[in-house]
């Protein structure tokens, strides 16, 4: 490899790095919010007694693939 190419390459490099890490920050603060989103439904479900705890163990079971209603 040339020695002239070198310096940039690395400043390609470093771009994609850089977008990168923002595409990564992106993706953990929609994680963040979707995870706050979720415990709020939850929550606002087990305050207003809509859902028992017994709810949450259903869940679990529906999310694996393995829906039992009667928990």
């Amino acid at each position: 490899m040339s020695d002239s190419l070198q310096p940039q390459f690395a400043e390609v490099l470093t771009l994609i790095k850089a977008a990168q890490q923002k595409v990564i920050a992106t993706a953990n603060q929609e994680l963040i919010k979707l995870y706050w989103s979720v415990g709020k439904y939850i929550s606002d479900r087990l305050a207003t007694s809509e859902w028992g705890q017994k709810a949450i163990d259903c869940y679990i079971c529906f999310r694996w693939g393995i829906w039992t209603p009667l928990l």
